[in-house]
């Protein structure tokens, strides 16, 4: 992302969660530059992405000397507590699949209104504050969720 929308590393943050197997992203920089709503707006957002960073990575070009990572792609002091466990074959797979990917960010054959009624009829009948959030995502213009009301196995700790 740094990349194609030429941030400096500073201007966007990272932190790994659910034991390192989602990453979140924020923008760091007072203001923002505003690069992760347009992820949301540009549908050949995600493609762009992967391609670069299949360049960075020495997918397109080879690196002889690069063999798990390098600082030249991934390597950084940042993250040196990491290195041992930084290897670009293993994000391969993934940035390939991002190539191909494209963003959607409406509930398929639905309107927005259509889309904010139906989560309307999800929220829990005990909870006001879901509404009433709900009521403010939907008239100040930000994207509606995509469901209401959906179980997240990964988050339920108390199984």
């Amino acid at each position: 992302m740094q990349a194609v929308y030429k941030l400096e590393a500073d201007e966007l943050d990272s932190e790994r969660l659910g034991q390192g197997k989602y990453l979140l992203f924020w923008e760091a920089a007072e203001g923002g530059a505003g690069v992760l709503s347009q992820l949301l707006e540009k549908p050949e957002a995600f493609q762009k992405i992967a391609d670069a960073a299949l360049d960075i990575c020495h997918f397109k070009e080879p690196k002889e000397s690069c063999v798990q990572a390098c600082y030249e792609c991934l390597l950084s002091y940042r993250n040196q507590f990491d290195h041992a466990l930084i290897n670009r074959h293993l994000i391969k797979p993934w940035l390939d699949q991002l190539l191909e990917s494209t963003i959607n960010c409406q509930v398929k054959g639905m309107s927005r209104d259509q889309q904010y009624q139906a989560l309307l009829q999800q929220t829990d009948s005990n909870s006001e504050f879901e509404r009433v959030v709900l009521q403010e995502i939907y008239q100040r213009g930000y994207k509606l969720p995509d469901a209401a009301q959906e179980l997240i196995l990964e988050a339920n700790w108390l199984h």
